[in-house]
């Protein structure tokens, strides 16, 4: 997995891969230079592969004046036509989002300090200050703490209510399917025998 995504209809939500992936992806030929991809390079918008800095010039293009170069160009090297130059992202994590940088610490819950000597012992959470409740929840909360264990909610009392009126209403629609496929093979069969007689 990576920051470089392939944009690719039967798979939108494939996780994105490496960039060493995405160069073999280039040349097997499975990205040209009109695929359409996004990472580091595009600053996460997507764009095409011909047109992105770092993987165009995978592609024999140069990103900038669309001038040929050289397949095996070298990473850090340039295009001989226009003199831009063909960056690489090595980095995984960064991608390529302007102002990202790298974590400064090791983690956001302990500092640097702490995890290196084996100081963070977890600390005692302060007691948050409950205020009490206004006076007018006073009777809900003691109806609701007075309600003994199994006793239902006047919630689920109204949805189980509801089931039930949903399930007689289909009980009495199959009925009423029932009773009319009944009387149409009573016409069925009252029609054929009459054809017999006549």
């Amino acid at each position: 997995m990576g920051p470089w995504c392939v944009r690719d209809e039967t798979r939108p939500f494939y996780p994105g891969v490496a960039f060493d992936v995405l160069s073999v992806l280039v040349a097997r030929g499975e990205v040209t230079s009109d695929t359409v991809i996004r990472g580091p390079g595009t600053g996460q918008f997507w764009m095409r592969a011909g047109r992105t800095p770092g993987v165009a010039h995978l592609l024999g293009v140069c990103h900038a004046c669309q001038g040929d170069v050289n397949k095996s160009a070298t990473a850090n090297g340039s295009c001989p036509s226009c003199g831009a130059r063909f960056p690489t992202f090595a980095e995984r994590d960064r991608l390529g989002l302007v102002g990202a940088q790298p974590a400064q610490r090791l983690s956001a819950f302990a500092s640097d300090d702490e995890l290196r000597d084996g100081s963070t012992a977890p600390r005692a959470a302060p007691r948050p200050v409950v205020p009490p409740p206004p006076a007018g929840l006073t009777n809900v909360l003691t109806q609701a703490s007075s309600l003994r264990e199994g006793a239902r909610s006047p919630l689920e009392i109204s949805l189980s209510e509801e089931v039930v009126a949903e399930r007689k209403k289909t009980l009495w629609l199959l009925m009423a399917i029932g009773l009319l496929l009944i009387v149409n093979l009573g016409i069925a069969v009252w029609a054929l025998t009459s054809m017999k007689h006549s």
